[in-house]
């Protein structure tokens, strides 16, 4: 018998407990039932309820498909990263804008909840992995989405992380330069052209996250 989950003790009360593996909280004498444990996502000492920034992705592009999303994250270069997998709508199939559709996932992720996306699929109406009482297993979602067994119809990942920025020494200190630096470098991060980034558009707005600004910041800075 595994006591960690048949014998839980809590110190304030007495006997024994069944460790559910369920998130909750106790309001007005009511236990009210938010999540699993498994499920949690944590990212910088941060914790995530998938269902919430689920409900954000599949409400910010009419192409997504509403019950259709799973939120999960990866350990990638030792750090947790934030994927998305997606279903899409059988009317948007055809004439997919696959760019449109990232970015708006990617702004509004940033902008509800300050996280950055590392990795979004884009998948098949009908086809992410659901339970027979219709609830999204993530788990099976994030099996898939590492096997690359998807039904993929688009996708996006982030082509470089923060720490493999190269500093360069030889940059002259002058606003040009220094502007097309940073175009540069944020090319690399969003897997965008220069010419589809505005300088006077804010980092949020392009799904960054404020671990990025800083880093970008301390090698201005340098």
């Amino acid at each position: 018998m595994n006591t960690a989950v048949f014998s839980n003790k809590i110190d304030s009360l007495n006997g024994c407990y069944l460790r559910t593996g369920d998130l909750g909280f106790i309001r007005n004498q009511e236990l009210f039932i938010t999540g699993r444990i498994k499920d949690l996502i944590i990212i910088w000492g941060k914790n995530y309820y998938p269902q919430d920034i689920e409900n954000t992705v599949q409400n910010c592009h009419p192409a997504l498909r509403k019950d259709g999303a799973a939120a999960f994250s990866l350990e990638v270069d030792n750090q947790e990263r934030l994927v998305i997998v997606q279903e899409v709508e059988r009317t948007y199939l055809r004439n997919l804008d696959t760019n449109e559709v990232v970015k708006a996932i990617r702004e509004a992720v940033s902008l509800e909840y300050e996280l950055q996306v590392y990795a979004i699929a884009l998948i098949k109406p009908a086809s992410i992995a659901k339970t027979s009482s219709g609830k999204i297993q993530r788990y099976a979602c994030r099996d898939q989405y590492i096997t690359q067994t998807l039904s993929l119809v688009g996708e996006w990942q982030q082509k470089l992380t923060t720490n493999e920025l190269i500093k360069d020494s030889n940059l002259e200190i002058a606003e040009d330069n220094i502007i097309d630096w940073l175009l540069t470098k944020l090319t690399g991060i969003l897997g965008l052209e220069e010419d589809e980034l505005e300088i006077e558009t804010s980092f949020s707005e392009y799904g960054l996250d404020s671990s990025v600004a800083l880093t970008l910041t301390g090698e201005l800075g340098e």
